[in-house]
């Protein structure tokens, strides 16, 4: 059977190239765009007002498409054919010692919890996902990074795949060959 892995990065010209580049170009924006609404909020209500904080916080959140993705395709490929796991998650209402990655018979789990109580309000916040882990991973090579804006990287380096058969190419568009059963 010929595996032959599709790769977004290589296809859509239509963003100008690199598809993760420019995600994270959008997700900024749209981050950008929040700050400056909450800018505006803050103006007419004042600085105490909770819809500005709102805005502020995680509680109004752009989806992000850069987490979507990569919680959607988390094996990635590149141009050369190079395989990852690669997993991206928007963690910016928890603080580092709040978030727990743990790994157990093939599952990636991310787990958080975040209190606060003040006087007047209290706030419990809890994300938890977990994701089956590819055969070919070695738990040992995935790191995690936690960025100064809150984005949680997940990787992995992944073997590359091999083809037992050849395979066409029409137009930039990979064709399978049919097997009879």
């Amino acid at each position: 059977m010929s595996l032959n892995v599709y790769s977004p990065f290589e296809t859509p010209t239509i963003f100008g190239g690199d598809m993760d580049t420019n995600m994270r170009r959008f997700d900024n924006e749209m981050r950008r765009v929040q700050n400056q609404m909450g800018d505006m909020v803050e103006r007419v209500f004042g600085p105490e007002d909770r819809v500005g904080q709102m805005f502020r916080g995680s509680q109004f959140r752009p989806s992000s498409m850069m987490e979507h993705f990569s919680l959607e395709n988390p094996v990635q490929v590149d141009k050369e054919g190079n395989r990852k796991f690669n997993i991206m998650l928007d963690m910016r209402a928890y603080k580092p010692e709040e978030i727990t990655i743990t790994t157990k018979t093939g599952k990636l789990c991310v787990e958080a919890q975040h209190e606060e109580k003040t006087a007047d309000h209290f706030v419990k916040r809890h994300y938890r996902r977990d994701w089956t882990l590819p055969t070919d991973l070695t738990c040992a090579e995935l790191t995690n990074s936690l960025s100064p804006e809150g984005t949680l990287c997940i990787c992995a380096p992944l073997p590359k795949v091999t083809s037992t058969e050849p395979s066409k190419t029409i137009s930039g568009a990979t064709v399978l060959p049919i097997k009879n059963a």
